[in-house]
């Protein structure tokens, strides 16, 4: 159970560093306001819809194969396109 805590803090804790910065990270990759406030608002919504559509299905995995797989097995994935992207991204010399 201190698992699932502490995985449940962590991914709190990731949305609650990312949600302030998302305006000021998008407003780098527009050019005006309005620009930004739709992407901004465009990224939220795909956040919500996709909590929306893949909670259940998260659920339905964690009942069959049990919580602590299913948890064990989104960070390893999350991990490795973290991994994945930061190595195709361009170095800055």
């Amino acid at each position: 159970m201190p698992f699932i805590f502490v995985v449940v803090f962590i991914d709190v804790l990731g949305i609650g560093i990312a949600l302030p910065v998302l305006p000021m990270l998008v407003g780098e990759f527009t050019l005006s306001r309005e620009l930004q406030s739709y992407w901004y608002g465009a990224l939220v919504v795909v956040y919500g819809v996709m909590q929306f559509f893949c909670a259940p299905l998260l659920g339905a995995l964690s009942d069959r194969f049990g919580r602590r797989p299913v948890l064990r097995s989104g960070r390893c994935w999350a991990w490795g396109r973290i991994s994945c992207c930061s190595r195709s991204a361009p170095r800055s010399r």
